[in-house]
């Protein structure tokens, strides 16, 4: 299955990073072309959790490199701060940037996130199952 947009939620870019999996992105993006969709908020989110000493001590590279490498690969896009349903207030801006990138799939860890399974036209998925579409 091939889709054009997707938003990552910042678990999936954690999870990427210390299990040194990053080239999945790029794999994403150019042998799958997909548009991973990213906003300040989310890079935000990204710099703060990467410099948590029990992150941090785990990193091979400088919280700035991650944030570098992940700006390259993606396309980041201002979002309208709207959306008010999320589990967690600070998800809130995952559905504002999808709806904004009209990308019909938020990837996540979260398990208060997954359960919603789909808000409108966007599926909240698991990284296996985004896998699982990607490999059909």
């Amino acid at each position: 299955m091939k889709t054009d947009r997707v938003v990552l939620d910042s678990n999936i870019f954690i999870s990427l990073i210390l299990n040194r999996r990053l080239d999945k992105l790029v794999e994403w993006s150019k042998d799958e072309n997909v548009d991973i969709i990213t906003c300040p908020e989310l890079f935000a989110e990204l710099k703060d959790v990467l410099g948590r000493n029990r992150i941090k001590k785990n990193l091979t590279n400088p919280v700035s490199a991650y944030i570098n490498f992940i700006k390259d690969v993606s396309k980041e896009v201002t979002i309208d701060l709207r959306f008010d349903r999320a589990p967690d207030v600070k998800d809130n801006y995952l559905f504002d940037l999808a709806y904004t990138a009209k990308a019909h799939y938020i990837v996540s860890g979260d398990h208060p996130l997954l359960n919603m399974k789909q808000v409108n036209k966007i599926r909240i998925i698991s990284l296996s199952d985004w896998q699982k579409l990607l490999d059909k």
